[in-house]
Order: structure tokens, then C-alpha cells, then sequence
């Protein structure tokens, strides 16, 4: 995972990017630390650019979990969180949406994003067993996003 900055400069540029339509169309993950496959940035922590997958791939990201049953992501090899971490998280989710002014997404973004969250198979009755997060609330936040890259 990538830390909270990286992915804000990140998420920056992809949003300029005319191959960004809520996840990138050519199936790169926000959350992964490859680089741009058009190279728009560079990779972190020793990896490669990302493959250009093209846009099956995006089309098939955008219909439900980024990554989960994908190739590209296993969601059950990520590592699992510590309520440490969660506490950790909540903290830094919590400030980060203190600075955008407690920045909230409209309903229609809302329901898709919550969608997008009950046909994951990391959602169990309200929340997301990667991040722990309580899923309704998580995805109202325009802060926040999802740890495989769903939205």
C-alpha cells in the first residue's frame, strides 16, 4: 500500500487524465505502488511501470471490487490490518477529512460506491474486513477510498 500523500498527488493527476473515469481505463490501481502505465508518474518502492491492460480490464474493475477474483489484485494475499492500524487509519482518515472541510460525495456517488462495496467478497454485513471500515459511512466520505481500488 502506498501512503496517504502519494496516493492524493496520485489521484490528482489521474483525475486530469482522459483515461480516468472514477478508476483508471487502463486498469491501473490507485493503491498499487507501480507506476502509470502511460507514465504519467513513476513507480515507488522498487517496482516497474504498470502493464497497459487496456480498457476490458477497466470496464470489468468498474462493474463491481477493484481486484477481487482479478488477476492483478488477490485480495486475500493483502496483509491483514491490526486494530492498531485501524485506530492508526481512522485517525489519519479522520484529519484528512477535517482538512477538506468534512467533504462529503453526492448521493448518486454514494450508492455506487456502496454498491460497488455489497458485491465485494471482503463485505461482511456492514463492513469491509480489510480495513475494518464500516462500509456506509467510509464510502460517503470524498476523502476516503477503497483499499483494492474498487472507487
Amino acid at each position: 500500500m502506498i501512503s496517504r500523500q502519494i496516493f492524493y498527488e496520485r489521484l490528482a493527476l489521474c483525475k486530469a487524465c482522459s483515461e480516468w473515469d472514477g478508476v483508471c481505463l487502463r486498469g491501473h490501481g490507485l493503491q498499487s505502488p507501480t507506476g502509470c502505465p502511460l507514465r504519467k508518474f513513476e513507480p515507488i518502492l522498487n517496482t516497474d511501470y504498470d502493464e497497459d491492460r487496456g480498457r476490458t480490464v477497466a470496464t470489468k474493475l468498474r462493474s463491481g471490487c477493484s481486484g477481487c477474483g482479478s488477476k492483478e489484485v488477490d485480495p486475500d494475499a493483502l496483509p491483514e490490518i491490526t486494530w492498531a492500524g485501524v485506530v492508526k487509519h481512522l485517525a489519519e482518515s479522520m484529519a484528512e477529512w477535517q482538512k477538506s472541510g468534512f467533504a462529503t460525495v453526492g448521493h448518486a456517488e454514494h450508492e455506487r460506491r456502496y454498491e460497488i462495496c455489497k458485491g465485494c467478497p471482503k463485505f461482511q454485513g456492514y463492513y469491509c474486513k480489510l480495513c475494518r471500515c464500516p462500509c456506509y459511512s467510509k464510502t460517503k466520505l470524498a476523502t476516503e477510498y477503497c483499499p483494492l481500488g474498487g472507487w
